[in-house]
């Protein structure tokens, strides 16, 4: 129970209608007045304060809910996303610590968001609403409609055609679209699914709480030149009682304030370390892409995200002029918006509007004192209104002339660092995350994945990841037994993936039938005293049983191999696959992820350097002294000591053990192990969908030694492998390390040929 009813609703983005009236465009919600209001019978009240961007709604809301210690619902778009911190101007977290906050970090990027959601599962509780208020529902389109919409709009938004996509829109059946902001492709493409969904158009479906927005108030006829006419007004519908008093405020600042403000504020995002940049460098390198889902919509990230695209195709590379164009259309985007804010709020009457130029102690007095009042009558002094439109040809030419002038980005020398930064983290090392621009969700390829294994200590870890993936649109689970139960707790994780388990020998074919890719975690777990060639025996008869099930089922599938010991069972599915007659040597992997995983992560701890920015590529093989990390091509270079190198090496190398003895033999590296498979997986699947320069190490067939086998920089592919990539340029240690490495991965490889042609 929320101990007194202040709430700031930062307002946020709806496919239609907003279920409240500060929730629409607004990516805050405040609190706006400018004379007085009646209120009917006593109830609770809430204060709602709604705004433009970069107007300090939230300062405002934080210093009023300690006053009246209450509690504040957040109702912003981006807000609600765990990692999103900097873009979405996210309270801090001692400012969530003082004053408790509702609706943020409560969705991963890539998940979608119904209004739904935010009504019934976190704002009616709060605000202990009745979730039936919610009248007739606007209709969801299945995932048949939805891609059936998208396909018949995609050829309209390739040739930017706006105007005769509204037009088919109207067509369908909507006459509203041509209302629709230019170039809104999400709100058309909504319009359409509902029309498909329903045969109606988006209007023919009542908004809860749509009538709270026509009461009645004195503000309309102070304001009456905002008013429409009776004859164009909508046939009045009787109004619902609500549970709340909300009383209403819209905070903002004149016009030239406001856009300074908007453009310090995004100059401020770029300049802190882990800045926007970082946060749009992370959203591409979890599989999203610009303008494809609500978060990567949303103002800044969007032209964030496309900057670092640009970059990455450029390799890395961005010159001071690309860098101020990106500035100047992420501070116009933000411009635009609150001016469409400024607009749409222009005509809720329901609105006290504030002037955010004035003391901050003068606003907080006002709204405090309303929500003391008991009088019925709300009264908003005159010097703290804030007037709606431009009043004066002064101002209006002011406002046409303006130009953006920057406080800390001026000359070519000041994004000197972020240049940097973007040549660091953008180029080659970050190579695998490149993706293509225009590339969007709604046209990601399906893919199935297929785990073999999944029940066991790896698999199951595995399968959640592969859920997460964004990617992946089939999810098939198999193993000897307990398959159904994981598959069970899995399928309830809301991603675009469906899952399906299957159990048993006899179910094997249909669980890798139409399989893009297939990873095989299958096999018994190392123990202690165990080396990975004391796993032959038992893995190899696993190993070979389903590589005979995958070249009859899906032979053109990519095999991700991670039964241990990776040395031999690369080998026997390689000559299973060509007794099937289907072995095709770009398309066979032996999983070598974990070890550049534990490479990355012992050397950004000794060179004192971000993990997220460190790659080091690692060859040979995946057992004991075949694995040779290359720390002489590790990024960002550290000159580290000689012994530091030796010391760094060994632990790689002996990696598995530390984590099997760490765990006193009742389990082994199956966390770790889950992680880098799910990496590797994922960099599969992009170079299946077309994106360029995936660059990932793994063991593959190779010309790179004398060994048939040996595991380097693989760049991927849309048939898998497209090129086997040299050593480069090795230090004597590591020379020396690849010459010893030489005989025991031979050994291995030619046991798992052997194994495969006895048996």
């Amino acid at each position: 129970m929320i101990p007194s009813g202040i709430y700031s609703l930062r307002g946020f983005r709806l496919p239609q209608k907003p279920i409240f009236p500060s929730l629409l465009r607004c990516r805050k919600t405040l609190v706006t007045t400018s004379s007085s209001v009646s209120v009917s019978k006593k109830k609770e009240k809430v204060i709602v304060i709604s705004g433009p961007t970069g107007a300090g709604k939230s300062r405002l809301a934080l210093e009023l809910a300690k006053r009246l210690n209450g509690e504040i619902i957040s109702a912003d778009s981006v807000q609600v996303y765990r990692g999103l911190d900097v873009g979405s101007a996210k309270p801090s977290p001692s400012d969530r610590k003082e004053v408790p906050h509702h609706l943020i970090d409560i969705l991963h990027p890539s998940q979608g968001k119904q209004q739904e959601m935010y009504l019934t599962v976190v704002v009616f509780p709060l605000l202990r609403v009745e979730p039936d208020c919610i009248c007739d529902d606007v209709p969801k389109a299945s995932l048949e409609i939805a891609a059936k919409v998208y396909s018949e709009l995609a050829d309209f938004e390739r040739e930017d055609d706006w105007e005769a996509a509204v037009q088919y829109v109207v067509n369908a059946g909507d006459p509203k679209a041509q209302s629709l902001a230019s170039n809104d492709w999400y709100r058309l493409r909504r319009s359409l699914e509902i029309i498909r969904s329903s045969g109606s158009p988006p209007s023919a479906f009542q908004v809860p709480y749509d009538s709270f927005r026509h009461q009645p108030d004195s503000s309309e006829a102070i304001d009456s030149h905002d008013l429409k006419s009776s004859a164009d007004a909508p046939e009045q519908e009787p109004v619902k009682e609500l549970d709340y008093d909300f009383i209403c405020f819209f905070l903002s600042s004149p016009r030239l304030d406001l856009y300074r403000l908007i453009d310090m504020r995004c100059e401020h995002m770029l300049s802190e370390t882990d800045g926007i940049l970082s946060e749009a460098r992370w959203l591409l390198d979890t599989g999203l892409l610009p303008n494809s889902n609500s978060a990567t919509r949303a103002i800044g990230y969007r032209q964030a995200m496309e900057y670092l695209l640009r970059c990455r195709e450029k390799g890395g590379m961005s010159s001071s002029r690309d860098f101020y164009y990106f500035l100047s259309e992420f501070q116009k985007a933000s411009r635009n918006f609150a001016k469409r804010q400024l607009t749409w709020f222009r005509n809720e009457h329901i609105y006290h509007w504030l002037n955010a130029s004035r003391p901050l102690e003068k606003v907080l007095d006002c709204i405090y004192d309303a929500y003391k009042d008991e009088s019925g009558n709300l009264y908003v002094p005159e010097f703290l209104q804030m007037k709606k439109d431009v009043s004066n040809r002064k101002e209006a030419s002011e406002l046409k002339a303006y130009r953006t002038r920057n406080r800390h980005f001026v000359h070519r020398e000041d994004c000197s660092d972020i240049l940097d930064w973007i040549r660091r983290t953008q180029g080659s090392a970050a190579g695998k995350h490149l993706l293509r621009r225009g590339y969007a969700t709604e046209s990601v390829p399906d893919r199935k994945v297929a785990v073999l294994g999944a029940a066991g200590g790896i698999g199951q870890p595995l399968a959640l990841l592969m859920k997460l993936n964004p990617l992946v649109s089939r999810l098939a689970l198999y193993d000897i037994a307990n398959t159904p139960g994981v598959a069970a707790d899995v399928s309830h994780i809301n991603t675009r993936s469906e899952v399906e388990g299957f159990v048993g020998e006899d179910q094997l074919g249909k669980a890798l039938e139409g399989s893009d890719v297939v990873i095989i975690p299958a096999g018994v777990p190392r123990k202690p005293g165990m080396t990975r060639d004391d796993l032959f025996n038992i893995n190899a008869g696993i190993v070979k049983g389903l590589c005979e099930a995958i070249a009859k089922y899906c032979p053109h599938a990519l095999v991700n191999m991670i039964s241990n010991p990776v040395n031999s069972t690369v080998p026997i599915a390689a000559e299973v696959f060509k007794k099937a007659g289907t072995y095709d040597e770009k398309k066979l992997f032996g999983v070598t992820t974990l070890d550049v995983v534990r490479a990355k992560t012992f050397y950004a701890g000794k060179a004192k350097v971000p993990v997220a920015d460190v790659n080091v590529p690692v060859v040979g093989g995946h057992a004991g002294i075949t694995i040779l990390p290359l720390f002489s091509q590790a990024t960002p270079a550290a000159n580290l000591p000689e012994d530091v190198v030796v010391a760094l090496t060994k632990r790689t190398q002996d990696g598995g053990t530390e984590v099997v003895e760490a765990k006193a033999g009742k389990g082994s590296a199956t966390l770790s192990m889950a992680y880098a498979g799910a990496i590797f997986a994922d960099a599969c699947l992009k170079g299946l969908n077309g994106v360029p320069d995936v660059v990932e190490c793994s063991f593959v067939q190779s010309t790179v030694t004398e060994l048939p086998f040996f595991a380097s920089k693989v760049k991927l592919g849309k048939n898998g492998v497209e090129e086997v990539l040299g050593l480069g340029s090795l230090s004597d240690f590591e020379k020396e390390g690849l010459e010893k490495l030489k005989p025991e991965l031979k050994s291995s490889i030619e046991k798992g040929i052997k194994f495969a042609n006895q048996s």
